[in-house]
């Protein structure tokens, strides 16, 4: 099924409304632990946080494995390279019938999976990654989304 023009919608919106007025060490820390306590019992995730290419968090809940490395390390080439959540990034894809190859994008690099959100900072734009894997990639975009809300007062 494609992605409806609303769906892709909502996902933008997420990136135009999920941006830190700074972004410390200290908030690191609260981010990803709050994630990491926002995981639904029973599963396991792990959540990455790069800013500026310094790897600011990084912890895999019991239940992963090295493949949520592999799959953090894509879904981050994504953002980075696109400015956009890996989830929106594939749904784009999927509306327009295309695949990675489409976009010159190998996919043992990158790939169109939920996931991986650019973190933004006000004044700044994206200057880092804030990923989460483990669970379907709807549920790993929706994890971040909803604490970095909560996080931000924005929920």
């Amino acid at each position: 099924m494609d992605p409806t023009p609303e769906f892709l919608a909502e996902l933008e919106s997420h990136e135009q409304t999920i941006i830190f007025p700074e972004f410390t060490s200290k908030t690191a820390l609260e981010l990803g632990n709050a994630l990491i306590a926002a995981c639904p019992s029973g599963k396991g995730i792990t959540v990455s946080i790069i800013k500026n290419g310094h790897l600011m968090f990084y912890h895999s809940m019991d239940g992963c494995n090295p493949d949520n490395d592999h799959w953090i390390q894509r879904k981050n080439r994504t953002v980075n390279r696109f400015h956009m959540s890996s989830y929106r990034f594939g749904r784009e894809l999927a509306a327009k019938g295309q695949k990675l190859k489409d976009r010159y994008c190998s996919e043992e690099e990158y790939c169109e999976h939920g996931g991986a959100f650019p973190l933004k900072v006000k004044g700044s734009g994206v200057i880092g990654t804030i990923t989460v894997s483990g669970l379907p990639q709807h549920d790993d975009h929706m994890l971040f989304v909803n604490t970095a809300k909560k996080y931000l007062n924005l929920a």
